[in-house]
């Protein structure tokens, strides 16, 4: 090899170095501003976050002429934390919405809305909420002006009334013509919504009580089955999640619980597809 080629060679192997690093360094930089702006922008978040917890101290009366909801102002009384949500849903900015979600914790504990980026979705979900609760709110949900609605609600209004050796059948029937006042009222005010009847879920007994009380499950599926007909007497779709859920003995599958109510991710993600093809349909 002839002298001169090696330091040409080495010449531009440098030159190739000097442009890789030069590339690394502006990519650097790029980093650097995009992480500073990522600051700036949980920085904002936060403060947004807690501007919404210096709501959650005031009263949902500073938001609403409580005289104009009686069942909202019985509801706020029973639960604060159904006055503090519904106070922000009260004051949200409603607008012409593709799907909203309504349902107590089993809904508000699942992100719907970032499951469809592509339409906008809202959820109107209260953890611990009843069929009593969703009744009484059942205006700041028709505030977002629906092209769907899915409401899932009953659980914790049967979970209280399995607590008793008998079923207090006067109470039964109160949980029931809530639900039909319900979908009564999102048939005035959203008469051209599609509307779909979740049904309530199973549980896993993890109650050292059980023998005491009633079997849930089999009061859920009761109510199930009134779900069914009040779906088909209102014109509306009856979505059957139970089944997914649900093993042999109709009781919530051990993999799907994290307390014997509650949902764990692979849980979501067994009920989702069913979910995909109405809200897309």
């Amino acid at each position: 090899m002839k002298k001169w080629i090696l330091p040409i060679v080495c010449m531009i192997l440098n030159v190739v170095l000097f442009i890789g690093n030069y590339k690394l360094h502006q990519s650097n930089l790029e980093l650097h501003e995009s992480n500073v702006e990522l600051y700036r922008q949980n920085q904002a978040t936060e403060e947004a976050f807690e501007h919404r917890y210096d709501k959650y101290e005031m009263n949902i009366a500073d938001y609403v002429d409580m005289a104009d909801y009686p069942l909202k102002q019985e509801q706020c009384e029973e639960n604060r934390y159904y006055e503090k949500r519904e106070s922000i849903y009260m004051s949200a900015v409603s607008y012409p919405t593709d799907v909203v979600f309504v349902g107590d914790s089993i809904t508000d504990r699942f992100a719907w809305e970032e499951c469809y980026p592509d339409i906008t979705v809202k959820r109107r979900a209260i953890v611990g909420d009843t069929t009593a609760g969703v009744l009484s709110r059942v205006d700041s949900i028709l505030a977002t002006q629906p092209s769907k609605i899915f409401i899932m609600v009953g659980t914790n209004d049967l979970y209280q009334l399995s607590k008793d050796k008998e079923l207090d059948e006067e109470a039964y029937d109160e949980v029931v013509n809530n639900y039909i006042a319900i979908l009564d009222a999102f048939a005035e005010g959203a008469p051209d919504a599609t509307i779909y009847v979740e049904s309530v879920l199973p549980m896993r007994e993890l109650d050292q009580n059980k023998m005491e009380r009633l079997d849930y499950n089999e009061l859920i599926q009761r109510f199930n089955k009134d779900l069914v007909m009040i779906a088909e007497d209102h014109k509306v779709t009856y979505l059957n999640l139970w089944k997914v859920l649900a093993d042999e003995d109709g009781t919530l599958r051990e993999e799907y619980t994290m307390d014997g109510l509650h949902l764990t991710p692979q849980a979501y993600r067994e009920m989702k597809p069913y979910v995909d093809t109405c809200v897309y349909e």
